[in-house]
């Protein structure tokens, strides 16, 4: 009788059904990020800077509609 190993195993932990930790990570990257060039913006324009940064990162973490199995941001770095 032989059995089927699998070589390898592709799994992501996650942490809700739809957000994993290698999101997590990327958005705290991001908000490191947006915070440490947050001087380039004027200050009055601040708050929309952090409302279209988020927007932007999130939009990137979720996953592709046309690449099936990929992050928006795979699938932007692929093109």
């Amino acid at each position: 009788m032989k059995f089927i190993i699998p070589r390898e195993f592709s799994t992501e932990i996650s942490i809700s059904r739809k957000f994993y930790i290698l999101d997590l990570l990327i958005l705290i990257g991001a908000f490191i990020l947006t915070v440490s060039l947050d001087f380039l913006v004027v200050p009055k324009l601040q708050p929309f800077y952090y409302a279209f940064s988020a927007i932007v990162w999130f939009y990137l973490v979720l996953k592709s509609s046309t690449n099936k199995g990929k992050r928006n941001y795979e699938a932007i770095y692929m093109q």
